[in-house]
């Protein structure tokens, strides 16, 4: 409530429809009949309250306490909570409850039609709730805690109730549970709207075993024998050794790198006698910034290597020096190995798969021959000689011997590829991919796999809310980490990982996307406002960059203050005489006593102007305001113009 008032006096008893998707937070659909009920109750209320010689009370008749609050009692448990209202929109004699209001009602698997007696009862505003998270996280971050409750509570609550249980999601997946166990003033309940709410965690939560460049509250990857890598960070001076199992990702992330060059990632296969020979490696990168978060996977990904299907040439990915964004947002390169065999051979492959991955920086020069290795160095082969039946470089000394051999085996057509019979018995190149150069392979599996990927024959289709179909795979991993409404990003306003929200398909969002440079969530949240610490002035949040802007073009175009005249003075005021009087020469320095804290000021500001910024009138000016060294500095920052601007 706004303020004291006459107390509101209503109840119903409805029916829960639980066919209906219910609204947020702890919000109530009513039907409408509710609200003409409660407009007369008010209408009542006000009517007794008021003293009869004071007609007024018709003005405030049909004005609801706001914000209008009840309570839910369950006539078959006993059990209540306290909840807002959404909107008067419910069939006749039902009431729409909201998943957090029947989890705490007991509702969720209710096998009759449950009632609720309804109740209006307004709550005092809260400025103290005290939580306790129910069990412990894989990856607890205290910092986030309170930008997610803040936005947890700014978009669905208008009460707190002691003894529920809120369900915090972070991000698309991750989710924390934390329990109201007090709050201030003392009572069942508090409103969180319109006020200044003080949290406090009873019970910090123990950070449990977390997977190494894991994120959230996900699940520990078993690092044991049997199982995938657990990943982590990776450098370009050393390759690293993992396993993979298959249809499984192991993730690294590149921290540390040369940005003015590009990368070549490059995956070797390990040497592991008992592990199947019909397994293949993906590459799969992202940039992780603020507009880019989930870690790469096959259908989620900024660029990737996909083949050759082959176990004879490693898997080689080059990235061109810029093709991952501005330099300025990227924090890290996300690397996914994704590994799978063929799944036909049973008993075998079971094992997990041994590699090696390598990152290193591009020189320059550097290019593919399009089978996965460099080019050749011609001052590599001044003592070999190339043969002509599988191109391969070899010493002059064993080049006979070596064609011999070489003669038994047959010749690809389109690569060149010399091999035995068997092993070219499954060898293929995909005819429509006529300008990927790593479309082939030496199975039918990776020949399926390829074909489900770039010509899946029907069209694919994102999870999100826009109704868009893609033709490949590669089509729809770009969708995913480009427009995407469920694709995560870092919110600049509220600093937490949430959807990006939006329409593709809208031309008017897709605009005011490319002309503001926010997203739709960022848009919508950037519309909270916040004091300028500068002037005072109430601004939109996403309006702040350009206000402050502002600011400091109006203080380059500042003139300097005119100091006192007094060389032992330290004000900005022109000086007059010892007795008055106004003195003909205004540029002569003149020399009286002054008192000690304009003194003390002067001496403060000959040492901020001896560091060289600002000049000694700014310097005296800012003294002057504050009598503080740091202080000043921090006024000079803000409102006098530097001499290097």
């Amino acid at each position: 409530m706004t303020g004291p008032g006459p107390e509101l006096r209503w109840s119903g008893t409805f029916a829960v429809d639980t066919l209906l998707k219910g609204p947020t937070g702890d919000k109530i659909n009513l039907p409408s009949s509710a609200l003409q009920q409660l407009l007369d109750a008010n209408a009542t209320a006000a009517s007794a309250a008021a003293p009869t010689r004071f007609p007024s009370f018709e003005q405030n008749a049909h004005h609801l306490p706001y914000p209008l609050m009840f309570r839910l009692v369950n006539e078959s448990n006993g059990k209540a909570v306290h909840a807002g209202v959404r909107e008067f929109s419910a069939e006749e004699g039902h009431v729409v409850l909201s998943p957090f209001l029947l989890r705490s009602l007991g509702l969720e698997s209710s096998a009759s039609i449950p009632r609720v007696k309804v109740t209006a009862h307004q709550l005092p505003k809260g400025h103290y709730v005290g939580l306790s998270p129910v069990r412990d996280y894989a990856a607890y971050d205290p910092a986030v805690l309170e930008p997610l409750l803040e936005r947890e509570l700014r978009q669905g609550y208008t009460t707190l109730s002691v003894g529920t249980t809120l369900h915090v999601r972070s991000g698309l997946r991750d989710e924390y549970e934390f329990l109201v166990e007090s709050v201030k003033p003392e009572g069942d309940g508090i409103c969180v709207i319109d006020t200044d709410l003080e949290l406090d965690l009873l019970r910090v939560p123990t950070a449990t075993a977390q997977t190494p460049g894991a994120k959230g509250g996900g699940k520990a990857i078993d690092s044991s024998a049997g199982k995938s890598s657990p990943g982590g960070e990776i450098g370009t001076r050393k390759p690293v050794e993992g396993q993979v199992q298959h249809n499984e990702y192991v993730d690294y992330e590149l921290t540390s790198w040369d940005k003015s060059r590009g990368l070549i990632i490059e995956a070797k296969h390990g040497i592991d006698p008992d592990a199947s020979t019909e397994f293949f490696l993906d590459i799969f990168v992202s940039p992780k910034t603020p507009h880019l978060r989930e870690r790469p996977r096959e259908t989620q990904y900024w660029t990737a290597q996909m083949g050759p299907y082959t176990t004879r040439d490693p898997t080689r990915l080059e990235i061109p020096s810029g093709s991952l964004g501005t330099d300025e947002e990227i924090e890290s390169v996300m690397i996914s190995i994704y590994g799978f065999r063929d799944e036909r051979l049973d008993g075998i492959g079971t094992k997990p798969h041994k590699f090696s991955l390598s990152v290193s920086s591009q020189k320059d020069g550097t290019r593919n021959n399009g089978s996965g290795q460099a080019a050749v160095n011609p001052e590599d082969t001044a003592d070999k000689q190339r043969c002509d039946n599988c191109g391969q470089w070899i010493a002059k000394q064993n080049l006979v011997l070596h064609q011999l051999r070489c003669a038994r085996n047959k010749r690809c057509a389109v690569c060149g590829l010399v091999a035995g019979a068997d092993e070219l018995k499954e060898h293929w190149h995909c005819s429509l991919c006529t300008s990927s150069d790593s479309a082939f392979g030496d199975s039918l599996v990776s020949k399926a796999k390829h074909d489900s990927r770039m010509h899946p024959g029907k069209a694919l289709h994102c999870s999100c809310t826009a109704s868009l179909e893609f033709d490949t795979i590669s089509a729809l991993a770009r969708h995913r980490v480009t427009d995407c409404p469920e694709k995560v990003i870092l919110c600049r306003f509220c600093h937490l990982e949430v959807p990006q929200e939006g329409d593709p398909t809208d031309p008017s969002s897709v605009a005011q996307t490319a002309y503001t440079g926010l997203t739709a969530h960022e848009r919508a949240d950037g519309a909270r406002t916040a004091d300028c610490d500068l002037c005072g002035a109430i601004v939109r949040l996403r309006d702040m960059d350009s206000h402050l802007r502002h600011h400091e073009m109006d203080k380059k175009g500042r003139a300097r203050p005119v100091l006192c005249r007094n060389a032992l003075c330290g004000r900005t005021l022109h000086g007059v005489g010892p007795r008055g009087q106004e003195l003909a020469d205004h540029s002569k320095k003149m020399r009286f006593c002054v008192d000690e804290a304009a003194q003390r000021n002067l001496v403060l500001a000959e040492m901020v102007a001896s560091e060289g910024v600002w000049d000694l009138e700014w310097c005296v000016a800012a003294c002057e305001t504050s009598g503080d060294r740091d202080k000043a500095r921090e006024w000079l920052q803000n409102w006098a113009p530097n001499k290097y601007e």
